[in-house]
């Protein structure tokens, strides 16, 4: 099993050697939300779990503060962004957060989870205005994108999003090498090659 942790800066490295051992391969901040360290603690943090080779996996809205993604990618761990990097779907392909996140989805230098469609979209099924999105960043480079249900799907209101129509919505547009690549290949380098 792999999983992410969320990390303090005043937590202990015997703690976070024991997530290691126990499985955890990244930390987790949610900048949209309360709770989970915060923007300004991410260097102290990084420093805490760079040595373990954990990434950096990052809830927000790229479109917020569009120069605040690139600054991340520089951090000196891989930077995973959670649910498409959170923009409405309607909205993102002419956001520079988005179009920010695709250059850095392109050159190698960020990470997306393919996740959370309902999130971003209204719909709750076929996710036809997600689409684009997915196929944008497919064609910047598939090896930087995985796919995840996000289920339990916490705070969200009914009905909630049906697995097999989140699944179907990455199959719709994706070719058989990059379903190996966004289901398989690239999950294994992220979770399991450190």
């Amino acid at each position: 099993m792999r999983g992410v942790a969320v990390v303090y800066p005043d937590t202990s490295a015997d703690d976070i050697s024991r997530w290691h051992d126990l499985g955890a391969r990244g930390t987790r901040c949610n900048a949209l939300f309360e709770g989970g360290a915060a923007m300004q603690d991410l260097p102290r943090v990084i420093a805490k779990v760079k040595d373990f080779g954990w990434h950096l996996q990052v809830l927000m809205d790229v479109n917020k503060d569009p120069e605040v993604v690139v600054k991340m990618a520089d951090l000196g761990v891989p930077l995973v962004i959670d649910h498409y990097g959170h923009v409405n779907a309607d909205q993102a392909m002419k956001s520079k957060g988005f179009g920010n996140l695709l250059a850095l989805v392109r050159e190698g230098r960020a990470w997306v989870k393919l996740s959370g469609a309902y999130r971003i979209s209204p719909q709750r099924e076929g996710f036809s205005d997600v689409r684009p999105l997915t196929e944008a960043l497919l064609k910047a480079n598939s090896r930087q994108l995985v796919w995840g249900s996000d289920w339990p799907h916490p705070s969200i209101a009914a009905p909630m999003p049906n697995d097999g129509h989140l699944i179907n919505a990455l199959l719709d547009c994706s070719s058989p090498a990059q379903l190996q690549q966004v289901l398989v290949d690239n999950p294994t380098r992220l979770y399991w090659n450190n």
